[in-house]
């Protein structure tokens, strides 16, 4: 399967909770560009209605994400402008009923997503910095002009207390790195110009047993066939951790045999 999403974002938000050293020491700030796709795995009511604004719980408590019956799966992907792209992949995961975690119904598949939280232990400071800031190494899907907004996990070293920072240093938010198992079934390549994003995505029609869960029978990853119909749902998010546009609508989608 192939998409190509474009759309029009008047700036390039690709500095995810970035570091910046100031006169009391590092603080974060930053979001970055993201879409979400929510395809329907089994039958979620109200999903071809009114779109994965099913699962949205934004009264009461708890409040959150997740469907509301048990046996509702939707394959969830999550491209981050900052945290994905630059490594060519988009984030697996899936959504299903609460459970009671802090995310309620999503979750992640399978496997190690493209990125890791740059922080020490005590999450107050950077964890790692560039080996060499002369000689940066490029994620593969980030042009070379924009290498220093990147760590590569190949291309790290520890914050120690014999480096010296200037205000306004500053630093990623993550470390990059390859990602593995089912995080990795789908690629990507983002680029932004003229004031418009346009990405392209290629994922396997079936992953196998790629994403199957810990009971070795529920699968959380969309099955394409051609031929049959398919439902999901589509939101933007535009510098920002939850404000997004959305479909009000599932959005079908026939594969041609």
């Amino acid at each position: 399967l192939y998409m190509l999403l474009q759309w029009p974002d008047d700036t390039q938000s690709i500095d995810r909770r970035t570091w910046t050293y100031g006169r009391d020491g590092w603080e974060r700030g930053e979001k970055e560009d993201r879409f979400s796709i929510v395809w329907q795995i089994t039958e979620i009511e109200g999903f071809e209605t009114i779109g994965c604004n099913i699962a949205c719980h934004n009264t009461g408590a708890p409040t959150g994400m997740w469907f509301n019956n048990p046996g509702e799966f939707g394959d969830m992907w999550n491209w981050k402008a900052g945290r994905t792209n630059p490594m060519g992949y988009v984030d697996d995961g899936w959504m299903g009923a609460n459970s009671g975690h802090p995310d309620g119904g999503r979750y992640l598949d399978p496997g190690t997503s493209s990125y890791a939280r740059n922080e020490t232990a005590t999450g107050d400071a950077p964890g790692f910095i560039w080996a060499n800031a002369d000689a940066i190494a490029i994620p593969p899907g980030a042009p070379s002009e924009l290498a220093n907004h990147f760590l590569v996990d190949a291309d790290v070293v520890p914050v120690d207390e014999s480096m010296a920072f200037s205000s306004g240093d500053t630093v990623p938010g993550y470390v990059l790195r390859q990602p593995t198992g089912s995080r990795a079934d789908i690629q990507a390549r983002g680029i932004w110009a003229n004031g418009i994003w346009t990405v392209e995505l290629t994922r396997a029609l079936d992953t196998g047993n790629h994403a199957v869960l810990a009971d070795g029978a529920t699968f959380v990853d969309v099955i394409f066939t051609p031929g049959e119909t398919y439902y999901f749902s589509l939101v933007m998010m535009d510098d920002t951790d939850q404000d997004h546009s959305t479909e009000d609508i599932g959005i079908p989608f026939t594969l041609v045999e």
